[in-house]
């Protein structure tokens, strides 16, 4: 290409954008750093460019060009920011309440479930310790003291901003947050699943010490409950 044009070289378009960078260097009369995408007959390329004015008696008699093929780095950013993109939506909008917290339970962010569920705006608890959400529970900083590489599934309680409280399944793991380590959770409220099973067991409960013999039948009069006053009544085991 020694000889040519950037225009002779690169086209019409592509060769007007060079020239212009090229213009701008000796106007500015200082060191440019740029990224420009080129077309040429090997296809598209990606360049990140660097060009330096040389001056003789104080006018700039050539320009000195340093160009670094970036095709392969631009392609894995944007690869990487449809990623992060794909996980921001499902961080924003999974049903499930996310927390991210530093290993000391100091809270970094929370998805909008958070929000919804607890009554908090995220700025509220961004910030703020982890056991703002479990006041009723006996916590020490030693509890987050230690990122445990594990992941634990545990039962928790958490309270919202109005005073309610949920019961909630909490998955929390280990995950790397801007460089630093971090704890996940995800929090389920089974509030609403515990009430019956709690409720469940009652009647159970009830079930259980009656004197009176009780059946549960299907629609085919298929027996799938036998209270135990059956082995009195009928000499019967519910079995």
């Amino acid at each position: 290409p020694r000889g040519d044009t950037p225009r002779e070289l690169l086209g019409e378009r592509d060769g007007a954008a060079v020239a212009a960078r090229y213009r701008e260097c000796v106007e500015r009369g200082e060191t440019i750093e740029y990224e420009e995408t080129i077309e040429h007959r090997a296809g598209t390329v990606e360049w990140q460019t660097k060009l330096t004015p040389v001056f003789e008696d104080g006018v700039v008699r050539r320009l000195v060009g340093v160009s670094r093929d970036i095709t392969d780095r631009k392609r894995r950013e944007r690869e990487l920011e449809i990623a992060r993109e794909t996980y921001r939506n499902l961080f924003e909008n999974v049903n499930d309440m996310v927390f991210v917290h530093a290993p000391d339970g100091e809270i970094r962010t929370v998805n909008r479930a958070v929000e919804r569920r607890l009554g908090y705006d995220a700025d509220e608890l961004e910030g703020r310790h982890i056991s703002i959400l479990h006041p009723d529970e006996a916590s020490t900083d030693d509890e987050y003291g230690t990122v445990d590489e594990r992941t634990e599934r545990i039962e928790s309680k958490l309270t919202a901003k109005g005073g309610d409280v949920l019961t909630v399944e909490v998955t929390r793991t280990t995950v790397e947050f801007f460089g630093e380590a971090a704890v996940l959770g995800v929090a389920r409220d089974i509030t609403e699943r515990k009430r019956r099973q709690r409720e469940l067991e009652r009647y159970e409960t009830f079930v259980e010490a009656s004197s009176d013999m009780v059946s549960v039948v299907d629609e085919n009069g298929t027996i799938t409950y036998e209270s135990p006053v059956v082995r009195e009544v009928l000499g019967y085991e519910p079995e």
